[in-house]
């Protein structure tokens, strides 16, 4: 794979411009991995509706979202800016039970087509497939289903999707013999092989990022605004979903909308619907372009805000741009965790959260900043928003010597950063309701409790950015079109 070009991709590339070469690199790469491990052929799966529902409910929950491998592969199908879905047609990542189907060695994948569930719902939209796949359309998920085994009936085959009852029934019908089917939480030698590769990005991967970065910037500036008009948290959320023009269930994670205290609360997805007169917000939510999904998590306050809290909130926004300019393929996982810690500890230091005689050294090993942080400072991104492989140090699965979790920096097992790759940058400061209390006995003597309470109002402060580690420098996907990620807004007169 050749190496992206910075300037291509930041300054005018449309993504449909490089799907092809990012076909042609899946099928260079996955021929290799099947090499490897003695098989023919690969079917990546999207997914069935049955994996949607709730317990004992026959209705789908949302909507359905296609598996991020089927999406990797068949994501580029949906061209230029048409919407996810039509009048007429409904686009490959919203519809289940389709699959692709590579066979060792073949010039081109074949997409086998679910079109669509009768009356109940839209057909599936091809337009421009036929280009890049061998297309079957098959009328019903079974017809679909017995297709996909009928293309590798006797060959060494590795399935690779969320659902596998029906391709094992099918299978055995079919006499095909040798299909592993990948289990939930299963690692396996192509699987491994697979998600390793998917960490450094193709071109046409970081075109889409860009692309879902463009659009989730405008979305959250609606929301932003959506909030310093009086907004709930829902009307927040919605404000953000209408800029995007998608619904909830196409957001490659459930958008975050915390006003005040709920900022606390890392995955706060109970919006709010009571309107109140709120002094900060925190909102993290990101749009998909193809599959790729943008991660961003913004801060804003009002002037009458604690001015200890305002404070917080600008120099973690002045920290976060620091570390843009600090992170690298050249740098790790743990030494980004560590400096994260102690910039939080000279941060709290100086605002008089930590007592002036604790050493900023000391507030990170002792554990004084871990309950102010207790999420890792990023992690990689792509088709899954935490993206696969960044455990793997190589191709077969092997995994870096683990890391001593003493229970102060919320450690994590991670491989190096590689060249090529994207992560999320994301320091934040949190004061859950309730801190004053439950902050570690034998640490309290380093912090100011009354001013921890006093801090607990505003919940908390997060800042997030997507970086693309390419190996000539460090390109942060989001600031471009998002520049201000905070606002301290004036009290209206």
């Amino acid at each position: 794979m050749r190496q992206p070009s910075i300037e291509r991709v930041m300054e005018h590339m449309d993504p449909r411009d490089r799907y092809r070469e990012h076909l042609d690199h899946l099928m260079e790469t996955t021929s290799a991995t099947l090499d490897e491990n003695e098989m023919d052929a690969i079917v990546v799966a999207a997914g069935s509706e049955k994996d949607h529902h709730s317990y004992r409910d026959d209705v789908a929950v949302a909507g359905f979202k296609a598996s991020s491998e089927f999406a990797r592969w068949a994501g580029g199908v949906r061209f230029a800016e048409k919407p996810m879905v039509s009048a007429t047609h409904a686009n490959l990542l919203s519809m289940p039970d389709h699959a692709v189907v590579y066979r060792n060695g073949a010039d081109r994948p074949t997409l086998v087509v679910c079109n669509g569930h009768g009356a109940w719902t839209l057909k599936a939209d091809t337009e421009g497939a036929h280009q890049f796949f061998d297309v079957v359309v098959c009328e019903n998920a079974a017809d679909t289903q017995a297709k996909v085994a009928e293309l590798i009936s006797g060959k060494r085959a590795f399935y690779h999707g969320p659902s596998n009852k029906h391709i094992e029934g099918v299978a055995k019908r079919r006499r095909t013999r040798h299909v592993h089917i990948l289990k939930p939480g299963e690692e396996h030698p192509v699987q491994q092989a697979m998600d390793f590769d998917r960490v450094v990005k193709t071109e046409y991967e970081i075109a889409c990022l860009k692309r879902a970065n463009e659009i989730s910037a405008r979305a959250h500036m609606a929301a932003r605004e959506a909030f310093e008009d009086g907004a709930t948290e829902f009307e927040s959320i919605m404000a953000y979903l209408s800029a995007a023009g998608h619904p909830v269930h196409h957001a490659p994670y459930p958008p975050i909308a915390c006003i005040e205290e709920h900022s606390s609360v890392l995955h706060h997805t109970h919006y709010d619907t009571v309107r109140r007169f709120a002094t900060t917000m925190l909102i993290d939510a990101g749009s998909a372009y193809n599959g790729m999904g943008a991660d961003i998590t913004c801060t804003y306050a009002r002037e009458d805000a604690h001015p200890v809290f305002i404070e917080i909130v600008r120099d973690v926004d002045e920290f976060q741009r620091e570390l843009a300019k600090t992170i690298s393929s050249a740098t790790s996982y743990k030494d980004m965790q560590i400096l994260t810690h102690l910039r939080i500890a000279g941060l709290l230091k100086k605002v008089g959260v930590i007592k002036p005689h604790v050493h900023v050294e000391t507030a990170f090993t002792s554990g004084v900043t871990a309950p102010f942080m207790p999420h890792s400072f990023g992690h990689h991104l792509g088709f899954d928003t935490h993206d696969k492989g960044e455990y793997y140090i190589d191709r077969y699965g092997n995994k870096p010597p683990k890391l001593e979790d003493d229970g102060t920096t919320g450690w994590r097992n991670r491989a190096p950063y590689r060249p090529g790759s994207v992560v999320t940058m994301e320091p934040g400061i949190y004061f859950p309701v309730g801190m004053e209390f439950t902050f570690p006995k034998h640490l309290r003597d380093s912090v100011d409790l009354s001013l921890i309470w006093a801090l607990t109002r505003y919940g908390g402060v997060r800042i997030e950015t997507d970086m693309w580690l390419h190996p000539d420098r460090t390109v942060n996907l989001t600031r471009p079109f998002l520049p201000e990620l905070t606002n301290v807004q004036p009290i209206a007169a």
